[in-house]
Protein backbone atom coordinates (compact mmCIF):
# COMPACT_ATOMS: atom_id res chain seq x y z
CA UNK A 1 0.00 0.00 0.00
CA UNK A 2 2.28 2.44 1.28
CA UNK A 3 4.48 2.52 -2.51
CA UNK A 4 1.56 3.16 -4.36
CA UNK A 5 0.07 5.54 -1.71
CA UNK A 6 3.50 7.64 -1.46
CA UNK A 7 3.67 7.77 -5.13
CA UNK A 8 0.75 8.96 -5.95
CA UNK A 9 0.59 11.53 -3.52
CA UNK A 10 3.78 12.53 -4.48
CA UNK A 11 2.62 12.43 -8.36
CA UNK A 12 -0.42 14.56 -6.85
CA UNK A 13 1.54 17.90 -5.25
CA UNK A 14 5.16 18.19 -6.40
CA UNK A 15 5.36 20.60 -8.82
CA UNK A 16 6.71 19.46 -11.69
CA UNK A 17 9.81 21.68 -11.42
CA UNK A 18 10.50 20.59 -8.00
CA UNK A 19 10.68 17.07 -8.98
CA UNK A 20 14.95 16.98 -9.75
CA UNK A 21 15.45 18.50 -6.09
CA UNK A 22 12.71 16.70 -3.87
CA UNK A 23 12.77 12.84 -4.72
CA UNK A 24 9.83 12.01 -2.40
CA UNK A 25 7.54 13.47 0.65
CA UNK A 26 8.09 13.04 4.12
CA UNK A 27 5.77 9.84 5.51
CA UNK A 28 4.68 12.01 8.36
CA UNK A 29 3.67 15.40 6.23
CA UNK A 30 1.94 13.07 3.68
CA UNK A 31 -0.12 11.66 6.29
CA UNK A 32 -0.82 15.42 7.99
CA UNK A 33 -2.17 16.33 4.72
CA UNK A 34 -3.98 13.16 3.74
CA UNK A 35 -5.92 13.16 7.35
CA UNK A 36 -6.98 16.76 6.68
CA UNK A 37 -6.85 17.23 3.08
CA UNK A 38 -6.00 20.92 1.83
CA UNK A 39 -5.88 22.49 -1.54
CA UNK A 40 -2.66 21.22 -2.40
CA UNK A 41 -5.06 17.95 -3.47
CA UNK A 42 -6.98 20.48 -5.84
CA UNK A 43 -10.33 21.63 -6.32
CA UNK A 44 -12.23 18.91 -4.55
CA UNK A 45 -9.31 17.89 -1.98
CA UNK A 46 -11.28 14.94 -0.07
CA UNK A 47 -12.45 13.25 -3.17
CA UNK A 48 -9.07 13.55 -4.32
CA UNK A 49 -7.36 11.91 -1.00
CA UNK A 50 -10.36 9.29 -0.99
CA UNK A 51 -9.34 8.60 -4.95
CA UNK A 52 -5.67 8.45 -3.69
CA UNK A 53 -6.20 5.65 -1.04
CA UNK A 54 -8.58 3.81 -2.56
CA UNK A 55 -5.90 3.28 -5.71
CA UNK A 56 -3.01 2.70 -2.64
CA UNK A 57 -5.40 0.14 -1.16
CA UNK A 58 -6.40 -1.82 -4.39
CA UNK A 59 -2.77 -1.77 -5.71
CA UNK A 60 -1.89 -3.20 -2.51
CA UNK A 61 -4.26 -5.58 -2.66
CA UNK A 62 -3.14 -7.28 -5.97
CA UNK A 63 0.30 -6.98 -4.91
CA UNK A 64 -0.85 -8.87 -2.10
CA UNK A 65 -2.44 -11.40 -4.13
CA UNK A 66 0.28 -11.77 -6.07
CA UNK A 67 2.80 -12.39 -3.71
CA UNK A 68 0.55 -15.03 -1.16
CA UNK A 69 -1.98 -15.92 -3.73
CA UNK A 70 -6.15 -15.81 -3.86
CA UNK A 71 -6.74 -17.09 -0.30
CA UNK A 72 -6.07 -14.53 2.35
CA UNK A 73 -6.26 -16.98 5.15
CA UNK A 74 -3.23 -19.01 3.75
CA UNK A 75 -1.46 -15.61 3.48
CA UNK A 76 1.67 -15.59 6.56
CA UNK A 77 3.84 -12.90 7.12
CA UNK A 78 6.93 -15.53 7.74
CA UNK A 79 6.67 -16.77 4.31
CA UNK A 80 8.09 -13.19 3.18
CA UNK A 81 9.56 -11.89 5.89
CA UNK A 82 12.64 -13.95 6.16
CA UNK A 83 15.98 -13.98 8.37
CA UNK A 84 18.90 -14.59 5.53
CA UNK A 85 22.06 -14.19 7.19
CA UNK A 86 25.19 -13.46 5.18
CA UNK A 87 28.73 -13.57 6.14
CA UNK A 88 30.42 -10.37 5.44
CA UNK A 89 33.64 -12.47 3.38
CA UNK A 90 31.02 -14.04 1.30
CA UNK A 91 31.07 -11.14 -0.98
CA UNK A 92 34.61 -12.33 -2.00
CA UNK A 93 33.55 -14.73 -4.86
CA UNK A 94 36.84 -16.41 -4.60
CA UNK A 95 36.04 -17.75 -0.60
CA UNK A 96 32.44 -17.10 -0.87
CA UNK A 97 31.90 -20.79 -1.02
CA UNK A 98 33.40 -21.31 2.58
CA UNK A 99 30.93 -18.79 4.15
CA UNK A 100 27.53 -20.33 3.30
CA UNK A 101 24.18 -17.92 3.99
CA UNK A 102 22.31 -19.05 7.21
CA UNK A 103 18.92 -18.88 5.97
CA UNK A 104 15.27 -20.46 6.38
CA UNK A 105 14.01 -18.74 9.20
CA UNK A 106 10.46 -16.98 9.04
CA UNK A 107 10.08 -14.23 11.07
CA UNK A 108 7.32 -11.77 12.87
CA UNK A 109 6.97 -8.82 13.21
CA UNK A 110 8.63 -5.21 10.91
CA UNK A 111 10.71 -2.33 12.16
CA UNK A 112 8.03 -0.65 14.60
CA UNK A 113 7.41 -3.87 16.89
CA UNK A 114 9.07 -5.95 20.11
CA UNK A 115 11.65 -7.33 18.58
CA UNK A 116 12.14 -5.23 15.87
CA UNK A 117 12.84 -6.99 12.18
CA UNK A 118 12.34 -3.95 10.08
CA UNK A 119 12.96 -4.49 6.21
CA UNK A 120 13.61 -2.12 2.66
CA UNK A 121 10.52 -2.99 0.50
CA UNK A 122 12.21 -1.30 -2.54
CA UNK A 123 14.28 -4.46 -2.35
CA UNK A 124 12.69 -7.41 -0.82
CA UNK A 125 10.93 -8.29 2.63
CA UNK A 126 13.50 -10.25 4.01
CA UNK A 127 14.24 -8.82 7.41
CA UNK A 128 17.05 -6.46 6.71
CA UNK A 129 17.66 -4.87 9.86
CA UNK A 130 17.12 -4.85 13.99
CA UNK A 131 18.82 -5.78 16.80
CA UNK A 132 21.30 -8.55 16.48
CA UNK A 133 22.57 -8.32 19.68
CA UNK A 134 19.75 -8.95 22.91
CA UNK A 135 20.50 -8.10 26.52
CA UNK A 136 18.73 -7.75 29.67
CA UNK A 137 21.18 -6.86 33.01
CA UNK A 138 19.74 -7.87 36.33
CA UNK A 139 22.21 -5.87 38.38
CA UNK A 140 21.36 -7.26 41.48
CA UNK A 141 22.25 -10.71 40.18
CA UNK A 142 24.25 -11.14 37.21
CA UNK A 143 23.48 -14.70 37.00
CA UNK A 144 20.03 -13.78 35.94
CA UNK A 145 21.27 -11.53 33.06
CA UNK A 146 20.31 -12.92 29.38
CA UNK A 147 21.18 -12.04 25.67
CA UNK A 148 20.86 -13.51 22.14
CA UNK A 149 23.47 -12.52 19.29
CA UNK A 150 22.20 -13.55 16.35
CA UNK A 151 23.50 -15.89 14.40
CA UNK A 152 26.06 -17.57 17.09
CA UNK A 153 29.10 -16.90 18.90
CA UNK A 154 31.56 -17.23 16.13
CA UNK A 155 32.17 -15.75 12.78
CA UNK A 156 33.71 -19.37 11.76
CA UNK A 157 31.44 -21.34 9.78
CA UNK A 158 32.49 -24.47 10.70
CA UNK A 159 32.32 -23.89 14.64
CA UNK A 160 29.23 -25.15 16.23
CA UNK A 161 28.69 -21.98 17.66
CA UNK A 162 28.71 -20.35 13.55
CA UNK A 163 24.40 -20.50 13.87
CA UNK A 164 24.06 -22.04 17.05
CA UNK A 165 21.84 -19.05 18.34
CA UNK A 166 19.71 -18.46 14.61
CA UNK A 167 16.56 -20.44 15.90
CA UNK A 168 16.62 -19.32 19.38
CA UNK A 169 16.77 -15.55 18.08
CA UNK A 170 14.23 -16.05 15.30
CA UNK A 171 12.05 -17.25 18.13
CA UNK A 172 13.03 -14.27 21.15
CA UNK A 173 14.16 -17.30 23.48
CA UNK A 174 17.13 -15.42 25.69
CA UNK A 175 19.26 -17.16 27.17
CA UNK A 176 21.36 -17.12 30.31
CA UNK A 177 24.45 -14.92 30.28
CA UNK A 178 26.33 -16.18 33.13
CA UNK A 179 28.58 -13.80 35.02
CA UNK A 180 30.05 -14.98 38.10
CA UNK A 181 33.37 -17.34 37.71
CA UNK A 182 31.31 -20.26 39.50
CA UNK A 183 28.62 -19.80 37.27
CA UNK A 184 30.47 -19.89 34.10
CA UNK A 185 32.92 -22.42 35.33
CA UNK A 186 30.06 -24.53 35.81
CA UNK A 187 27.97 -24.15 32.55
CA UNK A 188 31.55 -23.87 30.27
CA UNK A 189 31.31 -26.08 27.75
CA UNK A 190 34.77 -25.56 26.35
CA UNK A 191 38.40 -23.39 27.12
CA UNK A 192 40.49 -21.68 24.66
CA UNK A 193 43.36 -20.51 25.23
CA UNK A 194 44.71 -17.99 23.09
CA UNK A 195 49.01 -17.35 24.27
CA UNK A 196 51.25 -15.02 22.34
CA UNK A 197 53.93 -15.79 20.56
Amino acid sequence: VMPALSTDFYDRIMPAGARDLIASVNLSEMLRILASPDKRLGDDPTAARDAIIDRALAAGWKKAVGLGGPDPARWKWGDLHRVVIAHSLASNPAIAAAFPKIEGGRSGGDGTTPMARGFNPKRSFNVSHGASYLFVADVGAWDNSRFLLLPGQSADPRSPRYRDFYPLWLAGAMQPLWFSQAAVDRHAAGRLTLTPS
